[in-house]
């Protein structure tokens, strides 16, 4: 074999190497590129799908605000005193078996700069415990009239079941009192009715003052409630005593 022949063998085969490492190089370079690609689309659509996340929850927390204490809804049978006085504004009705307060507990050292953070925080805290389902309701309703509205959360897996109000008062916001039974929000008077089942008729009245603080007030039932001055009504309608007793049966039980 000629020197020559040695030479173009010794060139062919450097020039085979460097092809082969220049395809390798592109094909590790497709390959980043497409990975790196990939990650980064799926990292911003995970980032878009938490800010949509958590913008329908802010939204809907601010939208369900009731405007003025006449805005009524129920989904209950309830009592009313003939008293001309007396006003009345509902909510949709919590239920409990007992009635309870709780010692009032601070959610979380941070402080919050808008009530619409804190309910948002207790809501998603809420989400993480475990008597939250998917029959769990809420809503925002200001008791004490001080422009702020309190969260109240029903845990609604059966008939009797509690519902948690929370307040929110300068940077604090704190769970303030748990009712139930079938409840009712005079929120022109501050006051919360609640009416408990269970074998035995409980009634309670909670006020509520402008700091927040809730107290017991059940010798306001001497004024509200006698056998003279009782009628029953559904959704402010008057109704009989006979309707009443089967739609109570229906709603309670």
């Amino acid at each position: 074999m000629s020197n020559t022949d040695v030479t173009k063998n010794g060139s062919a085969s450097w020039s085979i190497g460097v092809i082969i490492y220049i395809f390798i190089v592109i094909i590790a370079a497709a390959i980043y590129i497409l990975f790196y690609k990939g990650y980064s689309e799926k990292h911003e659509q995970d980032e878009i799908l938490n800010s949509n996340y958590a913008e329908t929850v802010t939204t809907d927390i601010t939208t369900t605000i009731f405007t003025s204490p006449e805005e009524t809804t129920t989904s209950s049978v309830t009592t009313y005193t003939t008293e001309s006085s007396t006003t009345h504004s509902e909510v949709t009705t919590s239920t409990a078996s007992e009635i309870t307060t709780k010692t009032q507990t601070t959610i979380s050292a941070v402080p919050y700069e808008t009530y619409e953070s804190a309910s948002l925080r207790a809501l998603e805290d809420f989400m993480l415990d475990n008597s939250f389902n998917d029959s769990v309701m809420y809503g925002l309703c200001d008791i004490n009239a001080d422009g702020v509205p309190e969260l109240l959360i029903n845990y609604a897996t059966e008939a009797d079941d509690m519902t948690s109000m929370y307040i929110f008062f300068e940077t604090d916001y704190r769970q303030a009192v748990s009712f139930g039974g079938s409840a009712e929000i005079c929120a022109a008077q501050h006051l919360i009715q609640s009416f408990g089942y269970g074998g035995a008729s409980v009634r309670k009245i909670f006020e509520m003052d402008a700091r927040g603080n809730i107290s017991s007030k059940d010798e306001l039932y001497e004024e509200y409630i006698s056998v003279d001055t009782m009628y029953y009504a559904l959704n402010g309608i008057e109704i009989g005593k006979a309707q009443y007793d089967e739609l109570n049966e229906y709603y309670v039980h």
